[in-house]
């Protein structure tokens, strides 16, 4: 086993503090304005791979601007909260960066959350809107129209063809319908003139074993500067595609990854779980160059039977926590 001497680690840690004090809390620099940046200097790079899919920055970034219109349609500003629900695929990145472009703060609720939780989570956060995939519609079963001060429920359907359960109130809202008639240009960026780096991009959630969820606050100043850092001790770069196999309301998976790509304009393999069978068929299928782990994840790849393609990847770099 190789051991990182102090002095290169203490290294890694000045380059990644420096990244996140490089933003400040006042600066009007934030995620929208990155993700604009993106798009108009590389519009067809790719971003997003997913099953069959293949979104590029450009691709993202007009769909996101679609969220952005319809969420001034319906008044949403900056300072307004909106949760969101849905399984890992490109319309959950999609969704969320409309909203930021518009300052509005995105809850991420689990996709298993639901009953008091999931009304503590929409009650805490104090979302005005919800936002839901058709695949985790269950969830919604037995809150009926006791949901706080949620106003309207939007449903986004799943491209892959799983459609609404159960649960959904007769005021749900098909978000494709709505999404269909916005524009796909950048709003003005005057509507977020009020937003600073300092102000919250997202709640996340704590996983609730010692008493309901708990919702953190996560900056734009926060996340840009962990895209910074961590990008860079990695060594990722624009030609680099980062595997996302953890759920993307998680933190090492929405923030980490995510923002690590779009620090430098890398791409992403996306998939909706972790298969420890398939993990290296898409690493291979996609070109993964590095990847987030949590917890046990390596442990479940070593222990997978060794085949004659093993060696057959691009993979340089595995960066997480909790390996034992």
């Amino acid at each position: 086993m190789t051991v990182t001497p102090r002095e290169v680690s203490q290294a890694r840690l000045d380059q990644l503090s420096v990244a996140i004090l490089r933003h400040t809390p006042k600066q009007r620099y934030t995620v929208g304005d990155r993700i604009e940046e993106r798009a108009a200097a590389h519009p067809e790079r790719p971003f997003l791979f997913f099953e069959d899919r293949r979104l590029s920055y450009g691709d993202v970034n007009a769909q996101a601007n679609r969220v952005a219109h319809a969420g001034m349609q319906a008044g949403l500003a900056t300072g307004d909260v909106v949760a969101l629900m849905m399984e890992n695929r490109p319309e959950f990145i999609i969704t969320w960066v409309g909203l930021a472009k518009l300052g509005v703060t995105v809850a991420l609720l689990g996709t298993t959350v639901r009953g008091q939780p999931l009304r503590h989570a929409l009650e805490a956060t104090r979302a005005t809107r919800l936002i839901v995939g058709s695949e985790c519609a269950d969830s919604l079963s037995g809150l009926g129209d006791d949901i706080g001060r949620v106003q309207t429920i939007y449903v986004s359907a799943d491209p892959s063809g799983t459609q609404a359960g159960v649960g959904l109130p007769v005021r749900a809202v098909d978000l494709a319908d709505v999404l269909v008639r916005m524009p796909a240009d950048n709003p003005d960026a005057a509507v977020r003139l009020k937003l600073v780096a300092g102000d919250d991009l997202f709640y996340m959630f704590t996983s609730g074993t010692t008493g309901l969820p708990k919702a953190a606050r996560l900056s734009h100043m926060r996340y840009l500067g962990v895209g910074d850092g961590m990008s860079a001790i990695a060594g990722y770069g624009p030609d680099d595609v980062l595997a996302c196999v953890l759920p993307l309301y998680h933190g090492a998976a929405g923030m980490v990854v995510v923002s690590c790509a779009l620090a430098q304009g890398a791409a992403i393999a996306l998939r909706r779980k972790f298969s420890a069978s398939r993990f290296w068929d898409d690493a291979r299928r996609y070109g993964v160059t590095g990847f987030q782990y949590v917890g046990e994840i390596c442990r479940y790849l070593l222990n997978q039977p060794p085949t004659e393609n093993d060696r057959n990847h691009r993979v340089r770099v595995i960066m997480g926590a909790g390996l034992g």
